[in-house]
């Protein structure tokens, strides 16, 4: 909001890398646990070969959690640009963790 000082907005944006990463780990926990101990049956003796379903499945929820996760960066992103001027502190500051995050 327009009342939002600089401080309070570079205290959000220095929590929100954090936050994303910890909810990207929670998310994906269990497809790489499945696929985590798909892989150690594997190694441990003669079963069938590690399915590529456990492969796909993980590798699908990590870019699915982290699209969803990206996603209000890119509208602050694109609020901020289309804001101008009127964004005050907010689109200096947005920008540079839009950019390391893409």
């Amino acid at each position: 909001s327009p009342s939002c000082s600089s401080s309070r907005i570079a205290s959000i944006l220095q929590l929100y890398p954090s936050y994303q990463r910890n909810v990207l780990r929670q998310r994906v926990r269990p497809p790489l646990a499945l696929l985590a101990d798909a892989r150690a049956a594997h190694r441990r003796g003669p079963v069938r070969p590690i399915e590529l379903h456990h492969h796909v499945e993980a590798l699908t929820t990590v870019l699915s959690e982290a699209s969803v996760l990206l996603a209000p960066l890119r509208e602050w992103s694109d609020g901020a640009v289309s804001a101008g001027g009127d964004a005050g502190a907010f689109v200096p500051a947005i920008h540079p963790l839009c950019a390391a995050a893409t």
